[in-house]
């Protein structure tokens, strides 16, 4: 019995070395396929998942990543049998998602954009911490948006603070140089 539980032992601590092996992957890129680009015809919409280069690549700038990595040609081409006036697509990451509508020959009519607990501007967070003195942040979310342009109108994060039982809810506005604004909430 003594054999039978020490071998046990051991066989496990040797197969879950062998589980805790690193596997390196080749860096994924984003490339869709005619057949990927074809809208869903039960909801007439496209989703895309994100890879990622990095963490944070696409929460960086995401009209900039959908500029450099989403051909809206090749999209419409795709689904020019379907006859729509305006399309809309869907991007989402593990931290968010923007949603943007193109009308038929490619133009960006609107986006709307949220990502959760993504790093704020350092003047921001500073700002924000010295008019909530003994408070600290525990979670925001940043949401933007745009109507007929690639510069976002509209941006503001909202803001969740603590201080040891108390939390208290505040929205900062961001103006076009990156600075807060202070909204209450």
């Amino acid at each position: 019995m003594r054999k039978l539980i020490f071998s046990m032992v051991f066989m496990g601590i040797v197969f879950s070395s062998y589980a805790q092996k690193t596997i390196r992957l080749d860096e994924v890129t984003m490339e869709l396929s005619s057949e990927a680009l074809r809208l869903d015809p039960a909801s007439n919409s496209l989703i895309v998942d994100i890879p990622e280069k990095y963490t944070g690549h696409f929460n960086e700038s995401p009209l900039r990543f959908l500029r450099e990595n989403f051909d809206i040609q090749k999209f419409i081409v795709a689904n020019r049998d379907s006859y729509y006036d305006v399309y809309d697509v869907s991007f989402k990451t593990n931290k968010g998602n923007l949603k943007v509508r193109f009308n038929a020959k490619g133009d960006l009519l609107t986006s709307h954009q949220v990502f959760k607990n993504v790093k704020m501007p350092y003047a921001t967070t500073v700002s924000v911490l010295r008019q909530n003195p003994d408070y600290s942040i525990i979670a925001n979310k940043h949401i933007a948006s745009s109507r007929n342009s690639w510069t976002l109108n509209k941006e503001f994060y909202k803001i969740k603070l603590k201080n040891g039982t108390k939390t208290k809810n505040i929205k900062v506005d961001l103006d076009k140089s990156g600075m807060g604004k202070l909204a209450a909430m």
